[in-house]
């Protein structure tokens, strides 16, 4: 044994830890080793950290720690001698995973906090010990005579008959989330609950009894809601050190209030507000702001914090010191003080790297004898001063020791127009002078200066800034200007336009050349002539295209029959296919020629042949299907009508696509975007290009309305982007696939 303790003792003398901090150590009863410092008596030994040197930071190693179910002893031996465990020193088993802890009947001096752990959470004292006590099994340790708990864990239930919280009985306990206080406690001392997880605390009691919380005794960034009973008489100095968010105040309360719902505490009798929260709104009955009192939001960063105007000072703390902080804030960029306050302790503005005054005479510097002697110190932190101020704040004593003064900078005025204007700034404000002039003029005679957007009509416009601003000026026309040309010169004119009264009205007529046809205006609108009202200045194309063969083909099911309209030659051939002595006859105009087709029971199919064009079209009606099947260049067509719905299947090297057939020009715009689909592809117009989606490795073929090839791509991942060279009529093709018409409108 002695061996083994020579050797420990080298190694932590090997790490730096002095064997001086103890005399020796001792195997508990469930095994933990625990360390002893023999007392002046020589017949008994306190229990201590292994090490000082370690005290604040735990345990160097996770296995040297007491854990588990611990059992101090009542007596220890060393070297053949037995002592009595009569004292604990603080720090003894901080940070130690001690699940339950049993104090012998010879403790009876327990030196501030001896443990501090999250999964401690059973506490014994033995019956037969003199000084403390574990009553009515309320796991914690028990000044008896005093009636003080000395120190709880997460499962501790306060008995009503304590008086006081000792300081640090609960500190660091992560496990502890909610805490009721009986009536009998009078004091909270510092920092008894200083616990990260602490969400609800519930003060028993009533007027008569008796309460001080005391300093720093709550720490929770969990506690939000906090409500002040009306027992409480002392709240000292930063007694929570909370997130909280909603404050209340039992209304019997004689020493405090929450007046207003104003989220805070307030001292009745002075009007001192002492605690805040996030959502605190200071009343204009309070007069000062406690130091310590944590106003605003924890979260919020580089705030900008102005105190209000019917604020005299800063109060300092229950200890006549100017403990913060004033703001919960996580950073601040610059607090701003009202005028007329007479003095400002030293330590407050110390709280703040720059500070706005807005009095031009400095208030009396104070809290020179607490912080420094007068005169003995430099500063370099902002202090910002009314225009004209410098030199009074420069020569005051106390302030002349900041070297960082300057006066405040006038505000500035910029100015923005609208269309059809311009705006400018004719005169900024000036130190002392906070008045700015700003002029806007119109673009032409035709337009005319509107407002402000402050509202105001004035122009020139001379106005007093209260802080930098920005204005804009807004214009309104007196007549508006149409203009309209041809998209494209060569296929048509346009006739009309010019100057017209606002809301009036101006015609215009596209008139197409040669074989073309008048389409619609760049708008969508499509009347011809177009007569439209003149709101604002407006520019038109009239978009034209090549006049069509085949327009437009449309079947429907009417009344069981099928109606077939073909639109050939500027002629409407309106084609009935009805059952005419068991047979049906379909008559079609095409090209001037007339195909007329008997389709009749053959061998119980129906066979419908008709050359159209040298392609051969072949029609078997079989059971409720009809399928149509073409050979065109090698490739096979098939049309199934099924309820309705007509799917086009084309097969192209073992590959399926389903493609709905658009027979009808697509109108292609920035603002909306129509598709064509062929083989599932998709074509639009997106930012000056045609867009081709979908072409599954096809050739695809960008041809202008005279059949010229502008542009050939081919990729079978990637969409395929052609440049449009003009608004106006394009053929995409995709493989040997029938071409498709888009019209461009930019």
């Amino acid at each position: 044994m002695k061996k083994k303790l020579f050797l420990l003792i080298a190694a932590l003398a090997a790490m730096g830890v002095s064997a001086q901090d103890f005399d020796f150590r001792s195997v508990a009863p469930n095994g933990q080793v625990l360390w002893y410092k023999i007392n002046p008596d020589n017949e008994s030994v306190t229990l201590v950290p292994y090490s000082e040197e370690w005290r604040h930071y735990h345990y160097p190693s996770e296995s040297m720690m007491p854990a588990g179910n611990l059992t101090i002893p009542d007596t220890v031996r060393y070297e053949g001698n037995a002592y009595a465990v009569t004292a604990m020193r603080a720090e003894a088993l901080r940070g130690c995973p001690v699940i339950a802890l049993h104090i012998p009947a010879t403790m009876v001096d327990i030196i501030g906090s001896i443990i501090e752990t999250s999964v401690l959470s059973q506490i014994t004292v033995d019956p037969d010990n003199p000084v403390y006590d574990s009553r009515n099994n309320c796991n914690a340790i028990i000044h008896t005579a005093t009636n003080r708990l000395v120190k709880g864990c997460s499962s501790t239930i306060i008995p009503n008959g304590i008086v006081a919280i000792k300081d640090h009985a609960f500190h660091g306990n992560e496990a502890l989330t909610s805490i009721t206080i009986p009536p009998s406690v009078r004091n909270i001392e510092y920092r008894a609950f200083s616990c990260p997880n602490l969400t609800s605390v519930t003060f028993q009691g009533d007027a008569s009894s008796e309460l001080i919380i005391g300093d720093e005794a709550f720490g929770s960034q969990s506690l939000t809601e906090l409500h002040i009973p009306a027992h409480v008489f002392g709240i000292e100095r930063a007694a929570f050190i909370c997130n909280l968010e909603h404050i209340t105040v039992d209304e019997e309360n004689p020493f405090f209030d929450s007046r207003d719902n104003c989220n805070a505490i307030i001292e009745s009798n002075t009007n001192i507000l002492i605690v805040g929260s996030k959502n605190t709104v200071i009343p204009t009955s309070v007069t000062k702001i406690r130091s310590d009192a944590r106003i605003g939001d924890p979260r919020e960063t580089n705030a900008h914090i102005v105190i209000p105007d019917w604020i005299t000072g800063i109060h300092p703390t229950s200890h006549h010191e100017y403990f913060g902080p004033l703001f919960a804030a996580q950073s601040i960029a610059d607090i701003t003080i009202p005028a007329g306050w007479q003095n400002i302790d030293l330590g407050v503005v110390w709280m703040f790297q720059k500070i706005i005054f807005l009095d031009s005479t400095p208030p009396i510097l104070t809290g020179w004898g607490r912080h420094v002697a007068a005169g003995e110190f430099s500063d370099d932190r902002q202090i910002i001063v009314p225009c004209g101020s410098l030199a009074a704040w420069q020569s005051n004593p106390g302030w002349s020791n900041f070297t960082n003064i300057r006066e405040l900078d006038a505000p500035q005025i910029s100015v923005t127009a609208t269309e059809h204007g311009s705006a400018r700034v004719v005169t900024q404000p000036s130190c002392g002078n906070d008045t700015a002039t700003v002029s806007a003029t119109a673009e032409d005679e035709r337009w005319h200066f509107s407002l402000w957007s402050d509202g105001s009509t004035q122009n020139p416009y001379t106005l007093v800034l209260n802080g930098d601003s920005t204005l804009t000026a807004y214009f309104s026309i007196d007549s508006a200007n149409v203009t309209a040309s041809a998209a494209n010169p060569r296929m048509g004119s346009v006739v009309g336009g010019g100057n017209a009264p606002v809301n009036g009205t101006i015609t215009l007529t596209a008139v197409p050349s040669g074989n073309n046809i008048f389409l619609c205006w760049s708008n969508g609108v499509t009347d011809n002539p177009y007569t439209l009202t003149a709101t604002t200045d407006t520019v038109l194309s009239a978009m034209f295209t090549v006049q069509d063969t085949l327009i437009l083909h449309d079947t429907v099911y009417i009344n069981k029959y099928i109606h077939d309209t073909t639109f050939v030659n500027n002629y409407v051939h309106d084609t009935l296919i009805q059952y005419v002595n068991q047979y049906i006859h379909d008559t079609t105009f095409v090209n001037n020629y007339v195909h007329d087709t008997l389709i009749q029971y053959v061998n119980h199919y129906v066979h419908d042949t008709v050359f159209v064009n040298n392609y051969v079209h072949d029609t078997v009606r079989i059971t409720t299907q009809l399928i149509d099947t073409t050979i065109i260049n090698n490739f096979q067509y098939d049309t199934m009508i099924f309820n309705t719905y007509i799917y086009d299947t084309v097969y192209v090297s073992a590959r399926y696509y389903d493609t709905i057939f658009v027979h009808d020009t697509v109108y292609i715009t920035e603002e909306g975007i129509g598709d064509i689909e062929t083989l599932n592809a998709k074509v639009y117009f997106n930012r000056g290009q045609i867009v081709v989606e979908g072409s599954d490795g096809n050739t695809v073929t960008l041809y202008d309305v005279t059949g010229r090839v502008l542009a050939t791509k081919q990729d079978y991942y990637a969409p395929l982007r052609f440049d449009a060279p003009a608004t106006g009529t394009y053929m995409i093709k995709i493989g040997k696939f029938p071409a498709r018409k888009v019209v461009v409108v930019r």
